[in-house]
This record gives C-alpha cells, structure tokens and sequence, in this order.
C-alpha cells in the first residue's frame, strides 16, 4: 500500500491488521440483563398500566414490551456492527493508533471483572426487586413505595455489573488483540 507524506514522496505502508473494537460483549451482557429484568418486571408493567390506562388489554402490553424487546436488540446489534466497521477500518487505514493491552491491564480488568461479579451476583435479587417496585412507583406515583435503603443494593449492582462487563470485553477482546497482534508479528 502506497501513502503519501506531506512533502508529496510516496512512502511504502504495510496495512494494518483490522481488530475487534471494545463493547459487543458488554453490549451482548448488557442486553441480557435488561431481558432478564424485562422478563421479571413485565407482569407489573402489565398490572400497572391496565390498572392506569382504562381500556387497555394485558396482551396488548405483554405485545408492546416484546416488540419494544426486540427494536432495542436490533438497534444494539446495529449500533455495535456499525462500530465494529469503522474500528476495522481505523485499525487498517491507521495501525499505528490502534491499542494492544499489556498482560498486567489484562490482569487487572479480570481482577475487576471478578469483583464486580461477585457484587453484581450478591446484589442481583434485591436490585431487581427495586427495578420492579420503581416501576409500580413510577405508575401509581405512591411515594410510600420509595424506600431510600432499598434503593442503595440497586445503584451497587449497576455499578458493579456495568464494571464486570465493562472488563469482561476488555480481557476477552484485549486477549484476542494480543493474539491477533502476535500471529501477525510471527
């Protein structure tokens, strides 16, 4: 491949390797879990809005959350192939910015992921239980509903889970860069 430097002389460029970009696998961790608290919270939504919403059946409901299920599983699977592209493009076009992590980042992302794991795991039941009680206090708007202690476990389990995945991608993407950095040098 031929470049041309700012004074005009052609400069042989040897192509760059196209990569993964970071974030399908938190994407892909974080889409479960927003299905799981769907699937958990979607009997309440159903109660809610029937109660709130006069004529309004639960099947109709039941419908609108899965095809609202489904729009934000096409938006993230398309938002993350469009990243993947471009990654692929700046990482042949540009190798020279593209990041390898080092065994030690490599190390510390799976210490965090698996702290945060830990957490998110010891967190997970109240957090959802919150999730489904903020949905009836949203709908009903009752107040007596909020209560300040069971609110705190679901803001550390999103903290917790968004950092897990965050370093989950890391060490499994980071780990296929290094390999595929080190078959590309052998």
């Amino acid at each position: 491949m031929t470049a041309t430097t700012t004074g005009g002389e052609p400069v042989q460029r040897r192509p760059g390797l196209p990569l993964p970009d970071y974030g399908p696998i938190e994407g892909l961790l974080g889409f479960v879990m927003f299905y799981v608290f769907v699937d958990r919270a979607t009997p309440t939504v159903v109660s809610v809005v029937t109660e709130q919403v006069a004529g309004v059946s639960a099947g109709a409901v039941r419908t609108w959350v899965a095809v609202a299920l489904w729009v934000i599983l096409g938006v993230t699977v398309l938002d993350h192939a469009r990243r993947q592209y471009v990654a692929a493009r700046e990482a042949v076009d540009h190798p020279e910015r593209v990041r390898i992590p080092s065994r030690e980042a490599l190390l510390a992302y799976l210490a965090v992921a698996l702290a945060g794991g830990f957490v998110a795991l010891l967190t997970f039941e109240p957090a959802i239980r919150m999730g489904i009680t903020l949905i009836r206090f949203v709908g009903t708007l009752d107040v007596s509903l909020f209560v300040l202690g069971e609110f705190l476990p679901m803001i550390v389990f999103f903290v917790a889970y968004a950092s897990a995945t965050w370093c989950i991608d890391r060490v499994l993407l980071g780990g296929l860069r290094r390999l595929l950095a080190a078959r590309a040098t052998a």
